[in-house]
């Protein structure tokens, strides 16, 4: 049996079998982050017909510094961190914006989580990713990727030699 093992950057480790599990190091989302372009809320405030005032905004890579207090809003894209204070996100084409506000063309109100994907949702550190004995393929180490892990044990390779004794068949004389 094989039992050597190597550490390889993922870049490195295609076709390779991973020697042990592969855990991930991050949270997936890493943060609390909008799942739709639109305005960040409190559910609470989010009912048909409500007028909001924008405070902010807050972009992919660039967060909005404040919080949102009852009755205001933050223009949020998709990706983007949910501001301090927001439980919800009103999808953009449920809002109309008129100067420093909004209002809201619901047609029942928001609950909490709406359209929000939470810090942990698809992934946990720690979370198992691949078992060991796993062949990584290339959706194997997308996944690893994905993850934020850098490098992986696999098993060392097989060395194979070949000795040759002599001419099979005999040449005929």
């Amino acid at each position: 049996p094989i039992s050597g093992v190597e550490r390889l950057p993922i870049a490195e480790a295609a076709g390779r079998v991973l020697a042990s599990e592969a855990v991930s190091p991050l949270d997936l989302p890493p943060f609390t982050n909008s799942a739709m372009d639109g305005y960040a809320v409190h559910a609470a405030d989010a009912i048909p017909g409500a007028r909001l005032r924008v405070v902010g905004a807050s972009l992919a890579g660039r967060p909005h510094g404040g919080s949102v207090a009852a009755g205001e809003c933050v223009r949020i894209f998709t990706g983007a961190c949910l501001p301090e204070g927001a439980d919800a996100v009103v999808i953009q084409e449920e809002a109309t914006r008129q100067d420093d506000s909004i209002r809201l063309a619901l047609s029942s109100p928001l609950k909490p989580g709406a359209n929000v994907r939470f810090r942990g949702e698809e992934l946990r550190a720690g979370d198992c990713l691949l078992t060991a004995g796993t062949v990584l393929r290339p959706a194997a180490i997308g996944l690893l990727a994905v993850a934020g892990c850098q490098a992986v044990d696999v098993l060392r390779r097989l060395r194979v030699a070949i000795l040759a004794t002599g001419q099979y068949p005999a040449p005929a004389v």
